[in-house]
């Protein structure tokens, strides 16, 4: 069912093309990774398993999520693109990718980098990421505090400590 609703999705959105689906078991849930035959479109946090449709480009995802969700890798190879979003969401997902593993930046952060002072409309653009985890979403923070996190806190929580304890391990070997 949700296969066929991003299927539709995307095809009324300009994605031509095939559409391939699979699911990513977590330690904190599933991820539904959708792609098309070049690029990875879509990994979202989702409550149950779908249909899976996979290719060569699905599996190798769910490889690197498995890679990062193990404390082996820290950036993701497999290539994405973004085919929904604004001229300025883009922007901002492009941005996130520029937050290294383990840091945060605040809204603010990211809006200076982007050379504007719209926090509220930056942290619309960052709760509507299609790449959770892969466009690291999770590691941006409100200037009190955790901020929001469209995959949930408890989510955001274990990701943010997970990076930590990958670095923690790294500086207890030197």
């Amino acid at each position: 069912m949700l296969a066929t609703l991003f299927t539709m999705y995307y095809l009324n959105y300009g994605v031509v093309g095939k559409i391939y689906t699979e699911y990513y078991s977590s330690p904190i849930g599933y991820y539904q990774i959708v792609c098309d035959d070049s690029a990875v479109l879509s990994v979202k946090r989702v409550w149950e398993k779908g249909d899976s449709e996979p290719n060569g480009l699905t599996r190798e995802c769910a490889r690197e999520l498995g890679e990062y969700f193990g404390g082996i890798r820290r950036e993701f190879s497999v290539p994405v693109r973004f085919d929904v979003g604004t001229p300025f969401q883009r922007a901002v997902w492009s941005t996130l990718l520029k937050i290294p593993y383990a840091q945060t930046w605040s809204y603010k952060q990211v809006a200076g980098s982007l050379g504007v002072t719209c926090y509220r409309a930056v942290g619309s653009a960052v709760g509507k990421n299609p790449l959770e985890i892969i466009v690291p979403c999770h590691r941006v923070v409100g200037s009190r505090g955790l901020g929001g996190y469209s995959a949930g806190l408890d989510a955001k929580v274990y990701l943010l400590r997970l990076e930590a304890e990958g670095v923690k391990s790294v500086l207890n070997k030197v």
